[in-house]
């Protein structure tokens, strides 16, 4: 069982819908952007290999610690005992790793903790920087299925690392517990988490995503829970949607204007001109423009140039929050002498780096 991976080239958005969770993610990079989501529906419970039968998980990618019969490395085989013990809708007292399915055949990752399984225990994935640039956000969302049965609590949180020999970078905001007391009449229960972290990932370095359960209080047996619809998108590090350029002529003088469909981690813009022709490049603008946008929604922007008369040419320039340059344009357009016609062009995407 692979992931499904999703590239995202220039311009274009993609929207990911996971159960209940939307995200718009509305991308424009210098590089491509890189994204993955598994949600199980696949998964049958039947273990995991490096080459993984139809069921089974890849452990390329995805692997279980913890567990009475032992606990795996990346590229192991195990495909029997508590690391299989197939499907099931809830309710199972053997320890072990299953496939719940929580309703309507939506199949997640799943646990039955025991007194020697899952206690503590972890659920851990590898990812690899795939995006050809470097990468310094990351992206991350899951949901949390719970069936709470059982008068015990338990922990379902939340790590990462670049190293998987380093100790892990725990996040607090994402940390679970199963309710202590069970319900009266037990059912399938999502919470959905996301969270975006700042890493420092090389082209071909891996990240390392760990799920640990642990018991936290009670004396019962315990629920059984899981993860599901496990999102990951690593972004490069301009992130613009730009969806117009333009240059036009007022009286005397030039109208720039612009509008981005969305700004990710963007300090401002830059304007610069040039006589027609010419490799120069004059900035226009006295200090940075800053944002006005935001993750799925964008903003318009204007600025009013006083070359004289002639034909010119004209950049933007965004900058991101790292000092990365991405440049589009140019822009052509002229502003006649008296008796003449003034021409200007409109700007669709196209972008250089220079």
């Amino acid at each position: 069982m692979k992931w499904t991976g999703v590239r995202k080239r220039r311009y274009w958005r993609q929207w990911l819908l996971g159960a209940s969770f939307a995200i718009a993610l509305w991308i424009w990079s210098g590089g491509t952007a890189y994204a993955q989501l598994e949600d199980f529906n696949t998964f049958d419970g039947s273990g995991f290999s490096p080459n993984p039968a139809t069921g089974q998980l890849d452990s390329k990618t995805w692997i279980v610690t913890g567990l009475s019969d032992g606990s795996m490395t990346f590229e192991d085989t195990k495909t029997s005992g508590d690391f299989a013990r197939g499907t099931s809708n809830g309710g199972v007292t053997t320890g072990g790793v299953y496939a719940f399915n929580v309703g309507s055949g939506d199949m997640i990752l799943g646990v039955q903790p025991g007194g020697s399984d899952f206690t503590p225990g972890t659920i851990e994935l590898k990812r690899t920087n795939e995006t050809g640039s470097a990468v310094t956000k990351v992206f991350i969302s899951y949901d949390i299925w719970t069936y709470n049965d059982k008068d015990r609590s338990n922990s379902l949180n939340f790590s990462y690392s670049i190293t998987y020999t380093t100790p892990y970078t725990d996040v607090p905001a994402l940390d679970y517990a199963t309710p202590t007391t069970a319900d009266a009449s037990p059912t399938w229960v999502k919470t959905s988490r996301s969270i975006t972290i700042t890493v420092s990932l090389n082209p071909g370095d891996p990240l390392y995503l760990q799920w640990t359960g642990d018991d936290i209080s009670g004396s019962d047996y315990r629920d059984e829970y899981g993860i599901d619809n496990v999102y990951v998108s690593l972004e490069a590090p301009t992130l613009v949607e730009l969806a117009r350029f333009e240059a036009a002529v007022k009286n005397d003088e030039i109208i720039l204007s612009w509008e981005t469909g969305a700004e990710i981690d963007v300090a401002g813009f830059n304007l610069y001109r040039s006589a027609n022709g010419a490799n120069e490049r004059t900035p226009i603008n006295e200090q940075l423009i800053g944002p006005r946008g935001q993750l799925g929604q964008g903003a318009s922007y204007a600025f009013r140039d006083h070359p004289g008369n002639g034909a010119f040419e004209y950049w933007l320039e965004d900058v991101d929050t790292a000092g990365v340059s991405t440049w589009h344009g140019p822009v052509s357009v002229s502003i006649a002498a008296a008796g003449e016609m003034p021409a200007s062009r409109l700007f669709l995407p196209v972008v250089t780096h220079p």
